[in-house]
């Protein structure tokens, strides 16, 4: 489960630093910190959400095939697969010249501190 936290980021920062300082054990699950709702809503939005599902339900073996499935071209579904990535919602794997999408998420819950 990917656990997204929506919290300021004075809120973040000593959620981190405990972490790091061991104040607080990290957890198992993976966490992702947003600094509002709107942040959040930008990268989870309706198009990625979709795209995510996509993924998680027809395993692409590459990005190409995930265009196929689309209609939206590789360049356009590569920079959403970067921001994705980024923020641990998709890895990519290469293996010579292809990249294979594959969605980390099972669960998402949102925490709001």
């Amino acid at each position: 489960m990917t656990i997204v936290i929506v919290a300021t980021q004075e809120k973040i920062r000593a959620q981190v630093l405990n972490i790091v300082t061991g104040k607080h054990p990290q957890q198992d699950s993976s966490r992702v910190y947003f600094s509002s709702m709107v942040a959040l809503s930008k990268i989870l939005n309706d198009d990625n959400l979709e795209l995510l599902r996509l993924i998680k339900r027809h395993e692409p073996e590459s990005i190409a095939e995930l265009a196929e499935l689309t209609g939206h071209k590789q360049k356009t579904l590569t920079k959403q697969l970067d921001t994705l990535s980024r923020y641990g919602f998709v890895a990519l794997f290469q293996e010579e010249d292809t990249i294979t999408p594959v969605s980390t998420l099972d669960w998402i819950k949102i925490a709001v501190l």
